[in-house]
Protein backbone atom coordinates (compact mmCIF):
# COMPACT_ATOMS: atom_id res chain seq x y z
CA UNK A 1 0.00 0.00 0.00
CA UNK A 2 1.49 3.29 -1.10
CA UNK A 3 0.01 6.50 0.18
CA UNK A 4 0.60 10.33 -1.55
CA UNK A 5 0.07 12.71 1.01
CA UNK A 6 -0.27 16.37 0.18
CA UNK A 7 0.89 18.55 2.67
CA UNK A 8 0.36 22.80 2.54
CA UNK A 9 1.13 25.13 5.55
CA UNK A 10 0.77 29.31 5.66
CA UNK A 11 1.42 35.87 5.49
CA UNK A 12 1.36 37.65 7.35
CA UNK A 13 -0.95 35.38 8.60
CA UNK A 14 2.08 32.24 8.48
CA UNK A 15 2.85 31.35 11.83
CA UNK A 16 6.74 31.66 12.64
CA UNK A 17 7.56 28.10 12.76
CA UNK A 18 6.63 27.30 9.58
CA UNK A 19 8.77 30.15 7.64
CA UNK A 20 11.38 30.35 10.49
CA UNK A 21 12.86 27.07 10.85
CA UNK A 22 14.91 24.98 12.35
CA UNK A 23 13.92 23.34 9.14
CA UNK A 24 14.73 19.33 9.37
CA UNK A 25 17.42 18.55 6.81
CA UNK A 26 16.31 17.37 3.37
CA UNK A 27 17.45 14.37 1.44
CA UNK A 28 17.63 16.58 -1.98
CA UNK A 29 15.80 19.35 -3.86
CA UNK A 30 15.11 18.74 -7.77
CA UNK A 31 12.91 21.44 -10.07
CA UNK A 32 10.03 20.47 -11.65
CA UNK A 33 8.45 21.46 -15.28
CA UNK A 34 5.60 23.52 -13.93
CA UNK A 35 3.06 25.23 -16.59
CA UNK A 36 2.87 29.12 -16.48
CA UNK A 37 -0.61 29.31 -17.67
CA UNK A 38 -3.06 26.45 -17.14
CA UNK A 39 -5.94 28.31 -18.11
CA UNK A 40 -5.06 28.55 -21.60
CA UNK A 41 -3.81 25.23 -23.08
CA UNK A 42 -1.90 27.24 -25.97
CA UNK A 43 0.34 28.55 -23.72
CA UNK A 44 3.41 26.49 -24.07
CA UNK A 45 5.75 28.25 -21.57
CA UNK A 46 7.26 26.12 -18.79
CA UNK A 47 9.23 27.32 -15.38
CA UNK A 48 11.34 25.85 -12.95
CA UNK A 49 9.08 25.09 -9.59
CA UNK A 50 11.43 23.92 -6.44
CA UNK A 51 10.58 21.23 -4.79
CA UNK A 52 12.24 18.73 -1.70
CA UNK A 53 12.29 15.30 -0.86
CA UNK A 54 12.16 13.74 2.45
CA UNK A 55 12.56 9.63 2.83
CA UNK A 56 13.72 9.47 6.36
CA UNK A 57 10.17 7.14 7.07
CA UNK A 58 9.75 6.02 3.11
CA UNK A 59 9.11 1.88 3.42
CA UNK A 60 6.97 2.06 0.46
CA UNK A 61 3.65 2.71 2.42
CA UNK A 62 2.92 6.41 1.54
CA UNK A 63 4.17 9.99 0.49
CA UNK A 64 3.48 12.92 1.80
CA UNK A 65 3.41 16.22 -0.58
CA UNK A 66 4.15 19.56 1.37
CA UNK A 67 2.87 22.44 -0.15
CA UNK A 68 4.41 25.67 0.87
CA UNK A 69 3.11 28.63 1.17
CA UNK A 70 3.82 32.45 1.11
CA UNK A 71 7.17 32.08 2.42
CA UNK A 72 10.88 31.19 1.02
CA UNK A 73 10.57 27.17 1.38
CA UNK A 74 13.71 25.62 2.82
CA UNK A 75 12.01 22.69 3.92
CA UNK A 76 9.77 21.48 6.52
CA UNK A 77 9.73 22.89 10.51
CA UNK A 78 11.96 20.06 12.51
CA UNK A 79 9.70 17.64 14.63
CA UNK A 80 5.96 18.70 13.25
CA UNK A 81 3.43 17.30 12.93
CA UNK A 82 3.82 16.79 8.84
CA UNK A 83 7.00 13.86 10.29
CA UNK A 84 4.45 12.33 12.83
CA UNK A 85 2.64 11.66 9.66
CA UNK A 86 5.41 10.14 7.52
CA UNK A 87 6.15 7.92 10.67
CA UNK A 88 2.64 6.71 11.48
CA UNK A 89 2.27 6.41 7.38
CA UNK A 90 5.79 5.10 6.87
CA UNK A 91 5.70 8.15 4.11
CA UNK A 92 7.95 9.26 1.99
CA UNK A 93 7.78 13.57 1.96
CA UNK A 94 7.91 16.01 -0.97
CA UNK A 95 7.36 19.79 -0.78
CA UNK A 96 6.15 21.67 -3.41
CA UNK A 97 7.15 25.65 -3.06
CA UNK A 98 4.31 28.36 -3.97
CA UNK A 99 4.51 30.20 -7.43
CA UNK A 100 6.33 33.59 -6.98
CA UNK A 101 7.07 33.06 -4.07
CA UNK A 102 11.52 32.03 -2.64
CA UNK A 103 13.45 30.34 -5.48
CA UNK A 104 10.29 29.26 -7.56
CA UNK A 105 9.95 32.25 -9.30
CA UNK A 106 8.19 32.02 -13.20
CA UNK A 107 10.06 35.18 -14.66
CA UNK A 108 13.27 35.00 -13.02
CA UNK A 109 14.31 38.29 -12.29
CA UNK A 110 11.30 39.95 -14.29
CA UNK A 111 9.20 37.48 -11.86
CA UNK A 112 7.68 40.75 -9.53
CA UNK A 113 6.63 43.08 -12.62
CA UNK A 114 3.14 44.13 -12.21
CA UNK A 115 2.21 42.88 -16.11
CA UNK A 116 4.17 39.23 -14.41
CA UNK A 117 2.22 38.91 -11.34
CA UNK A 118 -1.11 38.41 -13.29
CA UNK A 119 -0.49 34.95 -13.10
CA UNK A 120 0.01 34.43 -9.11
CA UNK A 121 -3.42 33.50 -8.18
CA UNK A 122 -5.23 30.78 -6.24
CA UNK A 123 -6.76 29.06 -9.30
CA UNK A 124 -2.77 29.01 -10.83
CA UNK A 125 -1.72 27.78 -7.41
CA UNK A 126 -4.04 24.67 -7.12
CA UNK A 127 -3.52 23.55 -10.84
CA UNK A 128 0.02 23.57 -10.36
CA UNK A 129 -0.69 20.90 -7.38
CA UNK A 130 -2.84 19.00 -9.58
CA UNK A 131 0.10 19.33 -12.42
CA UNK A 132 2.70 17.95 -9.95
CA UNK A 133 0.45 15.36 -9.22
CA UNK A 134 0.16 14.48 -12.97
CA UNK A 135 3.42 14.44 -13.36
CA UNK A 136 4.68 12.51 -10.85
CA UNK A 137 2.09 9.81 -11.89
CA UNK A 138 2.94 9.70 -15.47
CA UNK A 139 6.28 9.61 -15.13
CA UNK A 140 6.39 7.48 -11.99
CA UNK A 141 9.18 9.08 -9.91
CA UNK A 142 10.45 8.98 -6.65
CA UNK A 143 8.46 4.95 -6.65
CA UNK A 144 5.12 6.90 -7.01
CA UNK A 145 3.00 4.83 -9.34
CA UNK A 146 -1.02 5.64 -10.62
CA UNK A 147 -2.66 3.82 -7.84
CA UNK A 148 -1.63 5.74 -4.89
CA UNK A 149 -4.17 7.78 -3.11
CA UNK A 150 -3.01 11.69 -2.12
CA UNK A 151 -4.00 13.50 0.73
CA UNK A 152 -4.12 17.12 0.89
CA UNK A 153 -3.39 19.04 4.08
CA UNK A 154 -2.41 22.35 4.68
CA UNK A 155 -2.58 25.22 6.96
CA UNK A 156 -3.50 29.25 7.41
CA UNK A 157 -3.57 30.26 3.65
CA UNK A 158 -2.60 26.83 1.82
CA UNK A 159 -5.22 25.26 4.64
CA UNK A 160 -7.39 27.37 2.87
CA UNK A 161 -5.96 25.79 -1.05
CA UNK A 162 -5.98 22.52 0.83
CA UNK A 163 -9.93 23.01 1.37
CA UNK A 164 -10.15 24.55 -2.36
CA UNK A 165 -7.97 21.51 -3.52
CA UNK A 166 -10.94 19.37 -2.68
CA UNK A 167 -13.42 21.16 -3.96
CA UNK A 168 -11.86 21.69 -7.32
CA UNK A 169 -9.75 18.30 -7.63
CA UNK A 170 -12.20 16.17 -5.60
CA UNK A 171 -11.01 12.87 -7.82
CA UNK A 172 -7.01 13.67 -6.87
CA UNK A 173 -7.12 12.79 -3.36
CA UNK A 174 -9.15 10.60 -0.87
CA UNK A 175 -9.46 13.14 1.75
CA UNK A 176 -7.73 16.63 3.36
CA UNK A 177 -6.88 18.47 6.34
CA UNK A 178 -6.87 22.01 6.33
CA UNK A 179 -5.92 23.63 9.60
CA UNK A 180 -6.56 26.94 10.39
CA UNK A 181 -7.85 27.77 6.57
CA UNK A 182 -8.80 31.03 5.50
CA UNK A 183 -11.68 29.74 3.21
CA UNK A 184 -13.76 33.02 4.24
CA UNK A 185 -12.02 35.49 1.91
CA UNK A 186 -13.51 38.59 3.79
CA UNK A 187 -13.26 41.48 2.45
CA UNK A 188 -13.78 43.85 5.65
CA UNK A 189 -12.52 41.92 8.56
CA UNK A 190 -13.10 43.44 11.96
CA UNK A 191 -14.09 39.90 13.27
CA UNK A 192 -10.57 39.73 13.72
CA UNK A 193 -10.44 42.11 15.52
CA UNK A 194 -13.27 40.76 17.75
CA UNK A 195 -10.96 37.42 18.07
CA UNK A 196 -8.31 38.98 19.39
CA UNK A 197 -9.97 41.24 22.40
CA UNK A 198 -11.60 38.07 23.50
CA UNK A 199 -8.80 35.59 23.39
CA UNK A 200 -6.57 38.19 24.63
CA UNK A 201 -9.57 38.84 27.56
CA UNK A 202 -8.77 35.47 28.64
CA UNK A 203 -5.83 36.94 30.62
CA UNK A 204 -7.69 39.21 32.38
CA UNK A 205 -9.62 42.83 31.37
CA UNK A 206 -6.24 44.66 32.08
CA UNK A 207 -4.16 42.79 28.65
CA UNK A 208 -7.08 44.57 26.56
CA UNK A 209 -7.01 47.86 28.16
CA UNK A 210 -2.96 47.98 27.84
CA UNK A 211 -3.85 47.32 24.15
CA UNK A 212 -5.95 49.86 23.79
CA UNK A 213 -4.17 52.49 25.81
CA UNK A 214 -0.94 51.92 23.68
CA UNK A 215 -2.93 52.70 20.48
CA UNK A 216 -4.22 55.74 22.05
CA UNK A 217 -0.56 56.87 22.90
CA UNK A 218 0.75 55.98 18.87
CA UNK A 219 -2.22 58.05 18.14
CA UNK A 220 -0.67 60.91 20.52
CA UNK A 221 2.60 60.79 18.68
CA UNK A 222 1.77 60.59 15.36
CA UNK A 223 -0.53 63.34 15.46
CA UNK A 224 1.72 65.72 16.97
CA UNK A 225 3.72 67.21 14.37
CA UNK A 226 6.83 67.76 16.18
CA UNK A 227 7.32 64.21 17.36
CA UNK A 228 5.80 62.04 14.21
CA UNK A 229 8.79 61.64 12.15
CA UNK A 230 11.00 60.84 15.55
CA UNK A 231 8.37 58.30 16.46
CA UNK A 232 8.16 56.37 13.70
CA UNK A 233 12.10 56.36 12.64
CA UNK A 234 12.72 54.49 16.61
CA UNK A 235 10.38 52.00 14.69
CA UNK A 236 12.69 52.20 11.34
CA UNK A 237 9.06 53.72 10.11
CA UNK A 238 10.26 56.64 8.92
CA UNK A 239 9.13 55.74 5.27
CA UNK A 240 5.33 54.41 6.22
CA UNK A 241 2.40 56.84 6.31
CA UNK A 242 1.23 57.25 9.80
CA UNK A 243 -2.05 55.02 9.34
CA UNK A 244 0.76 52.29 7.85
CA UNK A 245 2.39 52.60 11.50
CA UNK A 246 -0.75 51.94 13.18
CA UNK A 247 -0.84 48.93 10.64
CA UNK A 248 2.38 48.12 11.85
CA UNK A 249 2.06 48.38 15.59
CA UNK A 250 -0.91 46.66 16.01
CA UNK A 251 0.39 43.63 13.59
CA UNK A 252 3.38 43.26 15.60
CA UNK A 253 1.45 42.89 18.44
CA UNK A 254 -1.46 40.58 16.66
CA UNK A 255 1.47 38.08 15.71
CA UNK A 256 2.02 37.32 19.13
CA UNK A 257 -1.63 35.94 19.73
CA UNK A 258 -1.61 34.26 17.01
CA UNK A 259 1.58 32.54 17.45
CA UNK A 260 0.20 31.28 20.53
CA UNK A 261 1.71 33.63 23.20
CA UNK A 262 -1.03 35.55 24.44
CA UNK A 263 -0.63 34.75 28.10
CA UNK A 264 3.43 35.68 27.79
CA UNK A 265 2.22 38.73 25.55
CA UNK A 266 -0.43 39.80 28.45
CA UNK A 267 1.79 38.96 31.24
CA UNK A 268 4.98 41.07 29.86
CA UNK A 269 2.51 44.40 29.69
CA UNK A 270 0.88 43.80 33.29
CA UNK A 271 3.67 45.58 34.99
CA UNK A 272 4.49 48.14 32.64
CA UNK A 273 3.44 51.69 31.92
CA UNK A 274 2.30 53.14 29.01
CA UNK A 275 5.24 54.58 27.94
CA UNK A 276 7.25 51.05 28.86
CA UNK A 277 4.69 48.89 27.05
CA UNK A 278 4.89 50.82 24.02
CA UNK A 279 8.79 50.30 23.87
CA UNK A 280 8.15 46.70 24.34
CA UNK A 281 7.01 46.27 21.44
CA UNK A 282 9.05 48.54 19.35
CA UNK A 283 11.99 46.10 20.67
CA UNK A 284 9.85 43.19 19.33
CA UNK A 285 9.09 45.00 15.97
CA UNK A 286 12.89 45.43 15.67
CA UNK A 287 13.53 42.00 16.78
CA UNK A 288 11.61 41.01 13.34
CA UNK A 289 14.10 42.74 10.99
CA UNK A 290 12.77 44.22 8.23
CA UNK A 291 9.19 43.03 8.59
CA UNK A 292 7.89 46.57 9.23
CA UNK A 293 8.74 47.05 5.35
CA UNK A 294 5.96 44.58 4.29
CA UNK A 295 3.16 47.46 5.71
CA UNK A 296 4.78 50.17 3.47
CA UNK A 297 3.12 51.19 -0.32
CA UNK A 298 6.86 52.55 -0.70
CA UNK A 299 8.43 49.19 -0.05
CA UNK A 300 5.68 47.11 -1.59
CA UNK A 301 6.25 49.05 -5.20
CA UNK A 302 9.57 47.07 -5.17
CA UNK A 303 9.88 45.08 -7.91
CA UNK A 304 13.62 43.67 -7.37
CA UNK A 305 13.27 40.09 -6.65
CA UNK A 306 14.27 39.04 -3.31
CA UNK A 307 14.11 35.11 -2.33
CA UNK A 308 14.01 35.84 1.47
CA UNK A 309 10.65 38.45 0.87
CA UNK A 310 6.86 37.74 0.30
CA UNK A 311 5.38 41.15 0.91
CA UNK A 312 5.00 42.38 -1.97
CA UNK A 313 3.66 38.62 -3.55
CA UNK A 314 1.48 38.46 -0.59
CA UNK A 315 -0.59 41.68 -0.57
CA UNK A 316 -0.43 41.35 -4.29
CA UNK A 317 -2.54 38.14 -3.98
CA UNK A 318 -4.83 40.32 -0.50
CA UNK A 319 -5.46 43.11 -2.72
CA UNK A 320 -6.50 41.47 -6.27
CA UNK A 321 -8.18 38.43 -4.77
CA UNK A 322 -8.35 37.17 -0.78
CA UNK A 323 -8.42 40.57 0.77
CA UNK A 324 -8.48 39.39 4.39
CA UNK A 325 -8.41 43.12 5.44
CA UNK A 326 -8.22 43.26 9.17
CA UNK A 327 -10.28 46.69 10.11
CA UNK A 328 -11.43 48.38 12.94
CA UNK A 329 -15.00 47.25 14.94
CA UNK A 330 -15.46 51.11 14.99
CA UNK A 331 -16.41 50.30 18.45
CA UNK A 332 -15.12 51.15 22.29
CA UNK A 333 -13.67 47.77 22.63
CA UNK A 334 -11.39 48.10 19.32
CA UNK A 335 -7.90 47.08 19.43
CA UNK A 336 -6.37 48.78 16.51
CA UNK A 337 -7.15 52.56 15.55
CA UNK A 338 -10.43 53.23 14.22
CA UNK A 339 -8.22 55.43 11.04
CA UNK A 340 -7.94 51.24 9.95
CA UNK A 341 -10.78 51.26 8.01
CA UNK A 342 -11.46 49.68 4.52
CA UNK A 343 -10.69 53.11 2.79
CA UNK A 344 -7.24 53.15 4.80
CA UNK A 345 -7.24 49.55 2.66
CA UNK A 346 -8.22 50.96 -0.32
CA UNK A 347 -5.82 53.60 -0.36
CA UNK A 348 -3.12 50.90 0.21
CA UNK A 349 -3.72 48.57 -2.25
CA UNK A 350 -3.94 51.04 -5.44
CA UNK A 351 -0.76 53.41 -3.80
CA UNK A 352 1.17 49.70 -3.88
CA UNK A 353 0.10 47.79 -6.89
CA UNK A 354 -1.94 50.63 -9.70
CA UNK A 355 -0.34 50.68 -12.82
CA UNK A 356 -2.92 51.78 -14.93
CA UNK A 357 -6.21 54.02 -14.92
CA UNK A 358 -8.17 50.73 -12.82
CA UNK A 359 -8.01 50.55 -9.33
CA UNK A 360 -6.47 47.74 -7.95
CA UNK A 361 -9.37 45.80 -5.40
CA UNK A 362 -10.08 42.13 -4.75
CA UNK A 363 -13.70 40.94 -5.75
CA UNK A 364 -14.25 38.46 -3.12
CA UNK A 365 -17.74 38.05 -4.10
CA UNK A 366 -16.82 36.21 -7.40
CA UNK A 367 -13.86 34.35 -4.87
CA UNK A 368 -16.69 33.35 -2.51
CA UNK A 369 -19.62 32.59 -4.98
CA UNK A 370 -16.62 29.97 -6.77
CA UNK A 371 -15.41 28.41 -3.44
CA UNK A 372 -18.57 28.93 -1.25
CA UNK A 373 -17.23 30.67 1.68
CA UNK A 374 -18.28 29.48 4.90
CA UNK A 375 -21.08 27.27 2.66
CA UNK A 376 -18.21 25.49 1.73
CA UNK A 377 -19.75 21.71 1.79
CA UNK A 378 -17.28 18.40 0.75
CA UNK A 379 -16.52 15.25 1.95
CA UNK A 380 -13.12 13.71 3.19
CA UNK A 381 -12.52 17.45 4.66
CA UNK A 382 -11.08 17.61 8.31
CA UNK A 383 -11.12 21.55 9.10
CA UNK A 384 -8.95 22.08 12.58
CA UNK A 385 -8.83 25.67 14.04
CA UNK A 386 -7.06 26.71 17.70
CA UNK A 387 -9.80 28.49 20.33
CA UNK A 388 -7.60 31.63 20.74
CA UNK A 389 -6.48 31.97 16.76
CA UNK A 390 -8.35 35.43 15.40
CA UNK A 391 -8.07 33.79 11.65
CA UNK A 392 -10.91 31.07 12.49
CA UNK A 393 -13.29 33.82 11.61
CA UNK A 394 -11.99 33.32 8.63
CA UNK A 395 -12.62 29.46 8.85
CA UNK A 396 -15.06 26.64 9.30
CA UNK A 397 -15.42 26.28 13.15
CA UNK A 398 -19.19 24.99 13.52
CA UNK A 399 -21.19 23.17 11.23
CA UNK A 400 -23.98 25.97 10.30
CA UNK A 401 -26.34 23.42 8.26
CA UNK A 402 -24.22 23.86 5.64
CA UNK A 403 -21.73 22.14 6.26
CA UNK A 404 -22.71 18.77 6.97
CA UNK A 405 -20.17 17.16 4.77
CA UNK A 406 -16.87 18.50 6.82
CA UNK A 407 -15.34 17.01 9.61
CA UNK A 408 -15.12 20.07 12.04
CA UNK A 409 -12.34 20.41 15.49
CA UNK A 410 -12.16 23.45 17.40
CA UNK A 411 -9.22 22.93 19.56
CA UNK A 412 -9.93 24.18 22.82
CA UNK A 413 -7.07 25.00 25.36
CA UNK A 414 -4.70 27.99 26.22
CA UNK A 415 -2.55 28.75 23.55
CA UNK A 416 -4.29 27.01 20.98
CA UNK A 417 -3.58 29.56 18.15
CA UNK A 418 -3.11 29.55 14.43
CA UNK A 419 -1.89 26.15 13.22
CA UNK A 420 -1.58 24.70 16.90
CA UNK A 421 -2.60 21.06 15.66
CA UNK A 422 0.40 21.11 12.39
CA UNK A 423 3.43 22.05 15.36
CA UNK A 424 5.83 20.08 17.05
CA UNK A 425 3.73 17.91 19.52
CA UNK A 426 4.95 17.40 22.78
CA UNK A 427 3.94 15.99 26.39
CA UNK A 428 2.27 18.96 27.52
CA UNK A 429 0.28 19.85 24.90
CA UNK A 430 -3.58 19.71 25.92
CA UNK A 431 -5.34 16.72 25.87
CA UNK A 432 -7.77 18.23 23.60
CA UNK A 433 -4.61 19.28 21.29
CA UNK A 434 -3.73 15.62 21.69
CA UNK A 435 -7.40 14.42 20.92
CA UNK A 436 -7.65 16.48 17.49
CA UNK A 437 -4.16 15.10 15.91
CA UNK A 438 -5.67 11.31 16.93
CA UNK A 439 -8.82 12.36 15.25
CA UNK A 440 -7.05 13.58 12.53
CA UNK A 441 -4.93 10.70 11.98
CA UNK A 442 -8.36 8.25 12.59
CA UNK A 443 -9.68 9.68 9.80
CA UNK A 444 -6.67 9.77 7.41
CA UNK A 445 -6.33 6.38 8.01
CA UNK A 446 -9.81 5.64 7.38
CA UNK A 447 -10.08 6.88 4.07
CA UNK A 448 -6.56 5.54 3.19
CA UNK A 449 -8.34 1.87 3.76
CA UNK A 450 -10.73 2.41 2.04
CA UNK A 451 -9.41 3.24 -0.64
CA UNK A 452 -7.15 0.48 -0.52
CA UNK A 453 -9.87 -1.86 -0.31
CA UNK A 454 -11.45 -1.09 -3.98
CA UNK A 455 -8.04 -1.23 -5.30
Amino acid sequence: MILFLIIAYAIAIAPPFMTQGPFQETSSTEWFDQRLDHSDPANTVFWKQRYHIYDEYFAGNAVIVYICGEWTCDGIGAGSFTFVLAKQFKALVLVLEHRFYGRSQPFGSDSWLSQNLKYLSVHQALDDIAYFIYSIKKQQKHGVNAKIPWIAVGGSYPGALSAWFRFKYPHLTVGNLASSAVVNTILDFPQFDDQMRISTAKSGASCNANLQAMNALVDQQLNDAAKNLAFKTQFRGEKLTDDEFRFFFVDTIVQMVQSGKRAQLCTDLSNLSTIQQVEYVRKLALSQGDSYQQYGSYYLKNTTVDFNIQHRQWYYQCCTEVAYFQTSPQTKDTLRSNKLDINFYKKWCNDAYKTGTVDVWPRTDLTEAYWGGLSLNVDHLIMNNGEEDPWKRASITVDSGKNSKVLIQEIKCDGCSHCIDLKVPSDSDSQNLKLARQNTISYLQQWINEHWAKQ
